[in-house]
């Protein structure tokens, strides 16, 4: 009976150790300036291809939150939060560099702030298209405190 009890107690620690160690040593948040990116260029085409898709003004300035690397796990889907001040709106970059030239204007989540931006959680119900107005400012917070990009329409001669 005591033999099993120790064996019952090694096999316990051999399987949880493994456990442990992935929660402790597992993937770190590693946040960088879109700016630092090896494909920054795609990035600045898909602000050049949402601009001259939706842009009402000329002159359209955007805000990008660091581009959060761990989301990937490998595979290079980056997140990065966009607030677009001419448009009062957010547009959540989530995709790999490959996909960016059009990544800003396919966006799944592309929230007006004045129309998709509730008081309270409970105003949100069940919706993924909704945000509450505390975390529209930490998403805004976030951005003003990464790169800014200012970017002018491209006006085409007849």
């Amino acid at each position: 009976m005591l033999n099993a009890l120790k064996i019952s107690t090694i096999l316990l620690i051999a399987l949880a150790s493994p456990v442990v160690s992935m929660k402790a040593d597992g993937p770190k948040a590693t946040f960088v300036s879109i700016r630092r990116h090896a494909d920054d260029r795609k990035f600045l085409t898909a602000l050049n291809t949402l601009i001259a898709k939706k842009a009402k003004q000329r002159k359209n300035t955007f805000y990008v939150s660091k581009l959060d690397l761990s989301v990937g796990s490998g595979d290079e889907l980056y997140m990065a939060d966009v607030y677009w001040k001419e448009d009062n709106s957010i547009i959540l970059l989530e995709s790999h560099p490959s996909d960016w030239p059009h990544a800003l204007l396919w966006s799944r989540r592309y929230w007006r702030l004045g129309r998709d931006v509730v008081p309270t959680l409970n105003n949100v119900g069940g919706s993924n298209y909704l945000l509450t107005r505390a975390e529209a400012r930490r998403m805004i917070g976030r951005c003003l405190h990464g790169d800014k990009f200012i970017v002018r329409k491209r006006v085409l001669e007849s």
